[in-house]
């Protein structure tokens, strides 16, 4: 190498054709080293980038409400997704809600707070529910609100104020809606704010693409991926990475006596439920 470099600088101070010619092996020689180190730090920088995006990526099974939320929320952070369903995000079971998004604004007047959702809902669910659960839902729900709104929903205004109504297992005026079409702007909103993010790559589609299985490691117990079919194809694939699901409820068990869709058929927790997964 020494050899080669020092020989570099009489070829620079010799224009002549036959002092060219002398050179053009030493030349052919550091461009080839040149190229090869060129290419091992590329091949290294490709598969730490790799590396380090197989770690990230995060598989959300279902693309309703639920599971934009959680795109939208990881890609906030940077972190790539992606997003399986059987169907598209414009036919989940959320697009059919009318009546509105319970939180504690208090924008009519009737001194409401958290504290007063939480105990109503507890109420409302015989004092069975989860009381961490609802107590996350009633502390986050104003502010989901205020973002969905800054998102482009469409609630009912008055004076710039989100209007409230009365509902169901509420004793003060909480819900929040968009005329009888709550569910189909909140699912408009939020599959707008996905497609940014798919645009730029940190959100992968997967539509028309069924569940098949966890992927759990030797002992069962740790998730470390998922299998997916391809509805058109019936090509597999397997997707590596941290699992979240969001598949809906089970409407579709209960197929002509039921007002909601029969897509969800909760197929998808109950293979997780048989595969005994702790994940």
């Amino acid at each position: 190498m020494v050899h080669i470099l020092s020989n570099i600088r009489p070829l620079l101070i010799s224009f002549g054709i036959a002092g060219f010619r002398a050179y053009v092996k030493d030349i052919l020689l550091v461009l080839a080293v040149i190229l090869l180190i060129s290419t091992v730090a590329f091949v290294i920088y490709f598969l730490r980038w790799n590396v380090m995006e197989v770690l990230k990526v995060v598989n959300i099974i279902g693309a309703g409400l639920a599971g934009l939320s959680a795109a939208i929320t990881l890609a906030e952070k940077g972190i790539s997704c992606n997003l399986v369903s059987n169907y598209p995000s414009e036919r989940a079971q959320s697009v059919m809600a009318e009546g509105g998004i319970n939180g504690a604004l208090d924008t009519m007047g009737e001194g409401d707070n958290v504290e007063n959702h939480f105990a109503d809902t507890m109420k409302a669910g015989g004092d069975i529910a989860d009381e961490a659960a609802v107590r996350g839902l009633t502390n986050a729900a104003p502010e989901i609100i205020r973002y969905l709104g800054r998102l482009g929903v469409p609630f009912n205004l008055k004076d710039n104020l989100i209007q409230q109504r009365n509902f169901g297992g509420q004793k003060k005026k909480r819900t929040a809606y968009a005329k009888s079409s709550t569910g189909k702007v909140l699912m408009t909103a939020l599959i707008d704010e996905v497609r940014k993010y798919e645009a730029i790559g940190l959100v992968k589609r997967y539509s028309h693409h069924e569940f098949l299985r966890l992927r759990l490691d030797n002992d069962g117990g740790v998730c470390k991926g998922v299998e997916i079919r391809d509805n058109y194809t019936g090509r597999v694939y397997y997707l590596r990475g941290s699992v979240i699901l969001a598949t809906g409820g089970m409407a579709g068990v209960f197929r002509g006596v039921t007002t909601g869709t029969t897509a969800n058929t909760g197929d998808v927790t109950a293979k997780v439920f048989f595969s005994r997964s702790q994940a």
